[in-house]
Formats: structure tokens, sequence, C-alpha cells
């Protein structure tokens, strides 16, 4: 069992995808530490894919708990560019594992 598969155990037990998207919307960027909007002052980010294949990911597929918290701008820069519009592919997986983490750890 890989290290990702261990993550996506205990982040199962600790909830759903669903809830983890949410959670990592009121996170702020991991590019720029902004949000994108705040509703009742309350900061919200747009949970963004990374997708990889280790990660369950693929053309039309989107992972389960392998989401960012980006800006609206932000996201749309990386649907529009590519993720290397602001990091090298390494930084993605590293950010979407440190947001796992911490979801895991809540």
């Amino acid at each position: 069992m890989t290290d990702f598969e261990q993550l996506l155990q205990q982040a199962r037990k600790r909830g759903t995808d669903k809830q983890f998207r949410r959670w990592v919307s009121f996170q702020p960027s991991c590019i720029s530490g902004r949000f994108s909007e705040w509703v009742d002052g309350v900061g919200r980010c747009e949970a963004a894919h990374v997708r990889r294949t280790w990660m369950g990911s693929g053309t039309g597929k989107k992972g389960e708990f392998c989401c960012v918290p980006l800006t609206r701008e932000e996201h749309l820069n990386q649907h529009q560019h590519g993720e290397d519009f602001y990091a090298p592919k390494e930084w993605w997986e590293q950010q979407a594992l440190k947001y796992l983490r911490l979801w895991i750890s809540g």
C-alpha cells in the first residue's frame, strides 16, 4: 500500500470527499494566501483539483481528496495555462498532500 493510499484510508475515516472540498474552500489560496471572496465575513476560495494517475485521477476523472485552495483567478489560470503557469508539478503534488494531511489531522 502506498503512502497516498494510507492517507486516503485515514481521510475517509474523517469524512467524505465532499466535506474535504468544502473544508479546502475555507482555506486561503496555496499560491497567494488570499481568498477569492468573503461571505458573511468568512473568506472563501475554490477547491481546485490536482490530477495525477497515482491519486486516482485521469482524463475526465477527479480523484478523491486531491484538492488545493485557489482564488477564482488562480483556478482559471490553472485551467487555461496549466499548472506550470504557477509552479512545477512536484509543487502541486506536495500541496495536495499537505492539505490532505491537514484535513486528516483535523
